[in-house]
């Protein structure tokens, strides 16, 4: 049986468990939530919005009828956030090649953007690339993250210790670092005594600065993308 930590809700990784039956068993093991933050925006200011993740198109959408963007260029960093948006309604989501903040930031300098404004809905704090490269885009910050500390911490605490989890699959930096805050200085001797894999380039690099080599870092932004190589190796 192969043991995969997962930095993901239950109900977020129930779809997984069900997909991938063999001998696998995945750990949900989310280290944050998110708390909605109460804005404001007038969408007849702005030509293109970007979303980056599925927490931030809840969050935006909770406070923001859809009908207001339907004639806007919608934008998102990856397929996972794609699909979210084309529940709403959005069937001509812009998606970079690469997808990543380097391929929205490729995407974005095509001349055809030149002179458009830019909303950026995201969370609070969240990698700041877009907004120290351009001049016309204006961050709106939708929710925030907050430490979440799992019901499971002590069974994983004692899986960890057993050498027992085989991999752990890091979704964002925010669940790297309240990872270390809840394992304190037993995480970073976690974490080097399995195979760690970051959702994308940015999380990879949070890995890096901590002096943790990722297993690979996936092409794309997808956990069963990750599963299925793994499962291949």
């Amino acid at each position: 049986m192969i043991n995969i930590l997962i930095t993901k809700p239950e109900e977020d990784t129930a779809k997984i468990k069900e997909a991938f039956k063999k001998d696998i068993r995945i750990i949900p093991f989310s280290t944050i939530k998110t708390v909605p933050i109460k804005f404001e925006i007038n969408t007849e200011n702005f030509d293109i919005f970007i979303f980056t993740s599925v927490n931030t198109v809840k969050h935006f959408f909770n406070q923001i009828d859809p009908e207001k963007l339907r004639e806007k260029i919608i934008i998102a960093v990856g397929d996972k956030t794609k699909a979210e948006l084309k529940k709403l309604g959005f069937d001509k989501v812009k998606v970079p090649e690469t997808q990543s903040s380097e391929g929205l930031l490729t995407l974005l300098s095509d001349s055809s953007f030149k002179n458009k404004k830019i909303a950026f809905p995201r969370a609070k704090k969240g990698v700041d690339l877009l907004l120290k490269s351009m001049e016309n885009i204006t961050l709106i910050p939708v929710y925030e993250t907050v430490i979440n500390i799992p019901e499971n911490t002590e069974k994983v605490r004692e899986l960890f210790e057993k050498n027992r989890i085989d991999y752990a699959v890091f979704t964002s930096p925010s669940n790297i670092e309240n990872f270390l805050k809840i394992f304190g200085s037993k995480g970073i001797k976690f974490l080097k005594e399995t195979k760690v894999i970051p959702i994308g380039k940015t999380t990879g690099s949070k890995l890096k600065d901590l002096g943790i080599e990722p297993l690979f870092i996936p092409e794309k932004p997808s956990i069963k993308g990750i599963l299925e190589r793994v499962l291949s190796a």
